[in-house]
């Protein structure tokens, strides 16, 4: 395993699938382990997961670590798990690390995964759903900020995008009103503004 970030860094532009999935479990158990993400260029290893994001390769099976992978990651051996997968897993990590330092990030991030909201894995589209859900969570992006960069996907052409972020939509009422009982109107009347929004693109 690589001792730090900078050593990863060399490794994530590797093309060969079985690579990339062993890669990216390995810096997936270092960050969840507490492992320093100090590097030279934070920024080149969010660009060099992009490519795993927006990968739709077939799935690999795993059998050398295929128990402590279906431990840490929540996936079925039998299911087995592609790049894209292990991209979205990778980033959600880093983003909890990041916290509100990943927030320069967010334009870069977005688009793709937006795409993959429209994949035809449900594994995949879920995990689009936990980094979005994380990223509020930690703070890069306020719901408002995150409806108003997902807005003119709710007229995507693939519908399995337009139902993503309808569910994106409600998950996000519902972390404001867990967060904040007493959720203040302002953000409440913003995202009703961005309900409205979202009907007028939708009937057009």
């Amino acid at each position: 395993m690589a001792k730090d970030m900078d050593s990863f860094l060399g490794l994530l532009s590797t093309t060969d699938t079985k690579q990339k999935l062993i890669i990216g479990f390995e810096l997936l158990t270092y960050l969840q382990n507490g492992s320093s993400i100090e590097c030279q260029d934070i920024g080149h290893v969010v660009d060099s997961l992009l490519p795993w994001i927006q990968s739709s390769n077939f799935k690999y099976k795993f059998s050398i670590f295929s128990r402590k992978f279906d431990h840490d990651c929540n996936t079925s051996v039998e299911e087995g798990v592609n790049v894209s997968q292990m991209g979205l897993d990778v980033m959600t990590e880093l983003s909890k690390r990041m916290e509100s330092y990943f927030r320069p990030y967010i334009p870069s991030v977005l688009p793709s995964v937006i795409d993959r909201l429209g994949d035809s894995k449900e594994l995949v589209r879920e995990r689009c759903q936990l980094l979005l859900s994380e990223l509020m969570e930690v703070g890069a992006i306020t719901p408002q900020q995150l409806f108003d960069r997902l807005l003119p996907a709710f007229s995507h052409k693939n519908s399995n995008v337009r139902d993503e972020i309808m569910k994106c939509l409600i998950a996000t009422l519902n972390h404001i009103f867990k967060n904040d009982v007493h959720a203040t109107q302002n953000p409440v009347k913003n995202l009703q503004r961005s309900c409205c929004s979202l009907f007028l693109v939708t009937d057009s």
